[in-house]
């Protein structure tokens, strides 16, 4: 359906964009660093594993999780299936546990979206 490479080129760049973004502002006395952070969301609302099952969407998750620890200021998973929690729960293991804590599934069914944000 979409090439993931590419996308791992445009959400690198617009990390990276953000990033040079954020350091302007700081230079000019527009911004400090601790109040430039970012939330990242994904919205697995109607995910398919037949149709969108690529293996590298989570490793990219955590890559950028890894990579970016200080800009991240919330990662939300909205909707993912119960496979996604359970990789995570292996994949939180190897990644700073300051980062992992960044990390919140949430569903739309149960109220936790609502709690959670």
């Amino acid at each position: 359906r979409f090439d993931p490479d590419i996308a791992i080129q445009h959400l690198t760049r617009s990390i990276e964009d953000a990033i040079a973004i954020q350091t302007s502002r700081q230079r000019r006395g527009g911004a400090s660093q601790s109040s430039e952070t970012t939330v990242w969301m994904i919205d697995f609302h109607g995910y398919s594993p037949l149709w969108d099952s690529n293996p590298r969407v989570a490793l990219l998750a955590a890559r950028m999780v890894q990579h970016y620890p200080e800009q991240l200021g919330c990662f939300v998973i909205l909707d993912a299936p119960k496979l996604f929690q359970a990789t995570w729960r292996a994949v939180k293991q190897i990644i700073n546990a300051a980062t992992a804590d960044k990390v919140t599934f949430v569903r739309t069914s149960d109220g936790t979206l609502e709690k959670d944000l």
